[in-house]
């Protein structure tokens, strides 16, 4: 627990008996929290807002001299170690008791009801947000604020309404708000990122490989440094690249995946690539199975008229291309790549690729593992 979060409840508590906001700021700086003023309608007065608060006592009293009535703001966040979850409506409570449990934490109340739920912030960044967990609940995270007592708008003041230390989030809460902001990430990621058969510019390419294969939760780390290892080694084409090439750009994807992952020593991540990079066999992207399934799309071999969905045509034109140019008629795939090749979801195209050996069209030959996608046969005709 913060230092923030430890004298937050007493000093809370002590200031319900001040007489007036200014008094409450410098009781409040005594106690060591950086707080900044705020107007009526609850921005700040301050040129940069949070990145200006302050525990300084002569600067609290010029602030306080300058707006006497000026409330009091509480950033969140990094600086703080504080989270807020802001319930506007109390009507939201029983729809987040029934998902996350009870908040039994250091609570205010709002002059308009509502009520203010102060948590320790976990060691991930978790952004503001607005009705993103439900209908009227906002969080207050990094870069945020909010109004603490005696601070008053025209409805009434904040007030303490429950003396407590401030607690960790539920874990439900936790995994919800981890996973809000993975997937934010990761759809500002692939916005950033173009076709990778269209850049020709190889500095561009491992750019697109670094970015593609960040992980999207906790738990991912070593499945997708093997994606990094493929992207890199056979994409980019950096078979004969050096140690130290290869290294920064594992570095660069290490603090880029940073907020994400919980191995933070960039030491782990570079062993366990270089382990992986042995492993790796096979293109990322595969720009030979992309060919494939352009051509595949020209012509659909005749066992695909026995099927109605589209993508199960295309599969299966995928996987005759893939069985003509082999003896054997046999080929590697794995769900992954059909997600990466054509967006379907990996249960989806697990199910798919299981339909086809059940129907006879397709025979495994070889079962995949964690580093090796499934061998498989076609059955079909040719």
């Amino acid at each position: 627990m913060s230092s923030c979060a430890h004298s937050l409840p007493d000093a809370l508590q002590a200031a319900m008996s001040l007489r007036d906001p200014a008094a409450c700021a410098e009781h409040y700086g005594r106690q060591g929290l950086r707080i900044i003023p705020c107007k009526q309608d609850k921005s700040p007065w301050t040129c940069h807002g949070c990145k200006d608060a302050s525990a300084d006592a002569r600067c609290i009293q010029r602030w306080w001299l300058e707006h006497p009535d000026a409330n009091i703001g509480l950033p969140m966040g990094m600086e703080t170690k504080l989270l807020a979850i802001d319930v506007d409506d109390l009507a939201a409570l029983p729809v987040l008791r029934a998902a996350y449990g009870m908040f039994e934490t250091l609570t205010t109340k709002t002059p308009r009801n509502g009520l203010h739920f102060f948590f320790n912030r976990p060691n991930h960044p978790i952004k503001n947000s607005v009705s993103r967990l439900a209908p009227h609940v906002d969080v207050r995270a990094d870069n945020g604020y909010v109004l603490i007592p005696l601070s008053s708008t025209k409805d009434g003041s904040y007030r303490l309404e429950t003396h407590r230390p401030v607690a960790d989030l539920p874990t439900p809460l936790l995994k919800r708000l981890i996973e809000s902001e993975c997937s934010e990430k990761s759809e500002a990621i692939a916005s950033e990122v173009s076709d990778f058969s269209e850049l020709s510019d190889s500095s561009a390419r491992i750019e697109a490989v670094v970015r593609r294969t960040l992980p999207r939760g906790a738990g991912l780390r070593n499945r997708v440094l093997l994606d990094l290892s493929r992207g890199l080694k056979f994409d980019c084409q950096l078979q004969t690249a050096t140690t130290g090439e290869l290294k920064a750009i594992v570095r660069r994807w290490h603090t880029l995946a940073m907020p994400v992952i919980g191995t933070k020593s960039f030491d782990v991540t570079w062993a366990d690539f270089l382990e992986a990079w042995r492993h790796a066999r096979c293109p990322l992207f595969g720009d030979l199975l992309r060919a494939a399934l352009e051509q595949a799309k020209q012509t659909l071999p005749p066992d695909a008229a026995a099927y109605e969905d589209e993508q199960t045509k295309t599969l299966i034109a995928l996987c005759h291309q893939l069985a003509v140019s082999h003896p054997k008629h046999e080929f590697f795939l794995s769900s992954h790549v059909l997600n990466q090749l054509m967006d379907l979801p990996q249960p989806s195209a697990f199910r798919r690729l299981r339909m086809l050996v059940a129907d006879g069209v397709l025979s495994v030959v070889n079962v995949g593992d964690a580093r090796r996608a499934t061998r498989y046969q076609w059955k079909g005709t040719i």
